[in-house]
């Protein structure tokens, strides 16, 4: 049986923001805040791997709603690089905010140390939490609250799930007043199959997309 695997996050070097042009990744832009790891999964490593000492890099571009967008390989190890980014997809993350304090895209790299020893560091789970049955498409009035009749608003809440699969607290990524209060209330009703981490729950962040329909 392999030996279970340390891994730990180093600080990112690479960062860009998203503009109209095409991404560059690697593009060093000062003064930019860096998305930080709410949930972070664990990398399936491959049965053939023995013992190992070794760091792959992966460059991860991090949307408004702190879900990872896409991923290349800055720093190769052919044998983790599948694993390593099926991994840093699912990541999620509390996204850059410009000076406005709304959400950007932004390229980040994340480097994944991989150890013959064993997972050290809270916050790395298995999987993360997920809905066990989505919301439905919640009906808004807009008289009196100024919103636009509009079929459907997407809104994405970070969530945070306790170890039974109820919410102990929710926000909007991107805020929207008169919207915030009852999808905040929705999203706290939510149930969720809790995070696992070597078979037991945790408690670990979410994010859950709430649909709104504005008549």
């Amino acid at each position: 049986m392999l030996p279970s695997l340390l891994l730990w996050v180093v600080v990112p070097a690479l960062v860009s923001p998203v503009s109209d042009d095409a991404l560059r990744p690697g593009q060093v832009v000062p003064d930019v805040q860096l998305p930080q790891p709410l949930t972070r999964i664990r990398p399936a490593v491959p049965d053939v791997l023995d013992r190992i000492d070794v760091t792959v890099v992966v460059a991860a571009q991090v949307g408004e709603d702190g879900r990872v967008q896409a991923t290349h390989m800055v720093h190769s190890i052919p044998l983790l690089d599948d694993a390593a980014l099926a991994a840093v997809k699912q990541w999620l993350f509390e996204p850059s905010r410009d000076e406005g304090g709304e959400p950007q895209p932004v390229w980040r790299t994340v480097s994944l140390h991989f150890a013959s020893d064993r997972w050290s560091g809270a916050g790395w789970v298995d999987n993360a939490p997920r809905p066990v049955k989505a919301p439905e498409v919640i009906q808004v009035e807009s008289k009196g609250t100024g919103l636009e009749p509009k079929e459907i608003e997407q809104i994405v809440y970070h969530v945070l799930v306790d170890e039974s699969g109820r919410a102990r607290s929710a926000h909007a990524v991107k805020s929207v007043p008169m919207l915030d209060e009852v999808g905040e209330t929705v999203a706290m009703g939510t149930r969720f199959a809790p995070a696992m981490n070597h078979g037991r729950p945790v408690v670990a962040w979410a994010a859950l997309t709430l649909r709104f329909r504005i008549r």
